[in-house]
C-alpha cells in the first residue's frame, strides 16, 4: 500500500478551474523562482493578514472583496512593502501545479500567463487561500514532537480531523482537500 499524499488542495478559478496545491514541491518551486525562503515569506504574509484583515473571515469572499475594494490602494501598498509583487506572483504560480500519471509535478501556466489572468485586487483573496493552504498542511504539535524550544513557539491549531481525505485522480492515493472554513484562522460567524 502506498502512503497518502501529503498535500492540501484548494480549488480556485484563474483562467479556468484550477487547484492550488500545497506541498513541498510548491515550497521548493517558490524558492527556486525567487531565491527567497518560503518560510520567511509565509510568516510575513500571515502577519500581514492578522494586522490588516484580522477582523474578516478568510472564506467570506464577499466581505473580503468589499473590504478590499474600500481599502484597495492602502492594502496593496502595505502588502507590497511586506511581500513584493514578484513574490506574490511566484507564490500563486508555485501553488498552481498539477501531476502527471507518474506523480511528477508540472506547471501548466507560465509566470507570464498567470500574470495576465490575475487582477491585483483578486491577488489579495488568492493570497488568503495560500495562507489557508499553508496552514492546512502545517504539522501539529503532536507531529512536531518534543523538540527543544518548540514548546515556546505558538503553533497553528491541529486540523487533521477537519480536513477530508479524497482520492488523487492520478495516483489513486489519498490527499487532503481543504475547505478553508475548517481552519482555526477563520473567524466563527
Amino acid at each position: 500500500m502506498q502512503p497518502p499524499i501529503n498535500e492540501v488542495r484548494i480549488p480556485v478559478v484563474i483562467d479556468r478551474d484550477r487547484t492550488l496545491l500545497f506541498n513541498l514541491n510548491m515550497m521548493s518551486k517558490y524558492e527556486e523562482i525567487t531565491k527567497n525562503s518560503y518560510w520567511t515569506t509565509i510568516t510575513k504574509m500571515i502577519q500581514f493578514y492578522r494586522d490588516n484583515l484580522g477582523t474578516l473571515k478568510l472564506d467570506d469572499e464577499k466581505a473580503l472583496e468589499k473590504y478590499i475594494d474600500a481599502n484597495f490602494m492602502g492594502l496593496m501598498a502595505k502588502l507590497a512593502c511586506v511581500i513584493p509583487v514578484r513574490d506574490q506572483h511566484a507564490l500563486l504560480y508555485a501553488a498552481c501545479h498539477e501531476y502527471d500519471g507518474n506523480d511528477e509535478p508540472s506547471w501548466p501556466l507560465t509566470l507570464g500567463q498567470l500574470g495576465r489572468f490575475i487582477k491585483p485586487g483578486v491577488s489579495l483573496f488568492l493570497l488568503s487561500q495560500i495562507i489557508a493552504g499553508h496552514m492546512g498542511n502545517s504539522p501539529t504539535k503532536k507531529e512536531l514532537g518534543e523538540v527543544s524550544g518548540l514548546d515556546k513557539v505558538k503553533t497553528m491549531p491541529a486540523i487533521d480531523s477537519r480536513v477530508p481525505k479524497t482520492e488523487d485522480a492520478n495516483s489513486g492515493r489519498l490527499s487532503n482537500v481543504l475547505d478553508v472554513s475548517a481552519l482555526g484562522l477563520l473567524k466563527d460567524s
